[in-house]
Parts: structure tokens; sequence; C-alpha cells
């Protein structure tokens, strides 16, 4: 069973497929057989595709707690690669688990006046972003905070952020791409209210000339120019580079992409987000796993 689907009971069920096979009657003229086959089904994970980075607070066996019970000292890759894991060493930095959840799930909890963040130990984009995405399940706790929720580039400086702001102090949720003065920048007034929870996707593409924000499967602004950035340091979670601009929020699941991410993919991710997180009904009602989640063929 997959872990945490919500009002989902099994990873597998049955769908009839009716086939016929030609057999021998009892006096030898061939004749169709006509048989049901069943094909078995299993839920669609993040591990069915290639991933630069995977992490999910209900996996407790991915959450290494400091010495300080509750506290993250490591967040475990559970991507393609598995290596890419999320650290903090500094104890008065490392954000919280079980300490909150979204639905009934474990979250990773960071807090803006602790300065908790978590950051990796290595820049697996190399020197450069042209086509990435990220999608996050996230509480947000605060909204008078002036924040970076995540930095794939590793850096806060204008010319080097691939990073977001979920939201700023305004209300506005950004999306920087490089850029000085905001020249790189989709953004939307979301007036989201302290403990929204929301399924955020951020996708960036010079080969699609894309960069844009989705919420719950609907997109809430998108520029048709896609931007390289040059990086700065390793990827964040919670915070800018050195821990500027931290966050106040609880972030339950994290998916990266290094690559481009098709229209089928990205509802793909979000119809399996949102039933992994009990969030469907945060859905548009036109979204494709809105009635049902992503399935593959079982092996």
């Amino acid at each position: 069973m997959a872990v945490g689907f919500a009002g989902i009971a099994a990873c597998e069920s049955s769908v009839c497929e009716l086939s016929t096979k030609a057999a021998e009657s009892t006096v030898g003229a061939e004749m169709p057989d006509t048989r049901l086959r069943y094909k078995r089904w299993k839920l669609w994970t993040p591990a069915d595709i290639t991933t630069l980075g995977w992490y999910d607070a209900q996996d407790a066996a991915t959450i290494v707690q400091a010495t300080t019970p509750g506290r993250v000292s490591q967040w475990t890759d559970k991507g393609t690669v598995g290596t890419r894991h999320f650290l903090q060493g500094t104890a008065a930095r490392q954000p919280t688990t079980g300490a909150d959840n979204i639905n009934g799930f474990n979250v990773i909890g960071f807090v803006a006046a602790n300065t908790y963040f978590l950051q990796m130990g290595s820049q697996p984009f190399g020197a450069t972003i042209s086509n990435a995405a990220i999608f996050l399940v996230l509480n947000v706790k605060s909204v008078t905070e002036s924040v970076v929720t995540f930095s794939l580039s590793g850096s806060s400086n204008a010319a080097n952020r691939w990073n977001s702001h979920i939201p700023w102090s305004n209300g506005t949720v950004y999306f920087d791409n490089g850029g000085t003065g905001g020249a790189n920048r989709v953004s939307y007034g979301a007036g989201w209210a302290a403990n929204k929870i929301a399924i955020m996707g951020f996708i960036g593409s010079v080969t699609n000339s894309v960069q844009q924000i989705w919420e719950g499967g609907v997109l809430k602004v998108g520029d048709v120019t896609g931007h390289s950035v040059t990086t700065a340091g390793n990827p964040l979670l919670g915070a800018g580079s050195g821990g500027s601009e931290p966050d106040t929020c609880a972030i339950g699941e994290c998916i990266i992409i290094n690559g481009t991410v098709s229209t089928e993919l990205r509802q793909i991710i979000e119809g399996y987000l949102a039933w992994h997180w009990g969030l469907v009904g945060d859905l548009a009602a036109s979204h494709p796993f809105k009635l049902a989640p992503p399935l593959l063929p079982a092996a």
C-alpha cells in the first residue's frame, strides 16, 4: 500500500479485459474460447519517473532526527539518484518533525524566527539551470513575513535566483528566474490567509519558453519566455542563501525535476500529490485526476 494515500485501502485494483483464444473442441474443430483476463494496477509515484530529488515527510524512514528528538538533520532523497539529501548540521537551525501535520500526515516545520532551513550538500544542476520544476505540498503558516520558500539556485541574489516567495509579506506569490529588478519574474496576488494549504508547481523552461506558477492544477500566472540562471550555491528549503529571508511554513512533500515537464506529467504529479495528502478537493473540477489517482499497470 502506498504511504498515506487518504481513502485508498490498497495500491492495486483489478480490471477485466475481454480476450479470445482459439481452442480445440471435443470433436477437434477450432472454435473461439472467450475468457476474461484480469489486469492489475498500482498507484503512480515519483519513483516511476526520473527526478532530481524527491522528499516525502510521510515516510518516517527518510527523516533523520538530530540528537534533539523532533529536529531534522537530514531529509533523505527518495528520488532517482537517492543521495541528494537536504541537510542541516547546525542544531539551532534544524526544522521540526512530528510537531505539525497536513490532514494528519507528518510535515517538516520551518520557523522564520528561528531561521530553520535545509540545504543540499552539493549543486546537482551544475553551473546553470535552464529547464527545471519543483512541486510542493505546503501549509503557509504566516503571511506577514518577507520570505524565500525555496531556492534551487542556492542564491537570493537577483541575477542568480531560481526561487519563490510563497507569499511575500504583501500577499503576492513571486517566482524569479534570474534578472535584476524583477526582470525575469512572474507573480500573482494570492490574498492568502495564514494556514493555507496548497499544491504548488513552479516550472521554468528555456526549451519550452515558459515560466509558470500552478496552484491546485490551475495556471495562476505564466510567461512565454524561459530564462537560464547561473547557480551560486546549493538548493535550499525554508530560506534563501545563508538562511536569509527565512519562511514560516510546513512542507509535506517536494519533487524536483531537472528537465522539461509536459502537461501530462504535471497533471500526474498534481494528481499524485492531491491523493497522497488528502487534498483532492483542492484540484480543479476539470482536472483529469479529480475522481481517481494516477495508475500504472503493475508488473
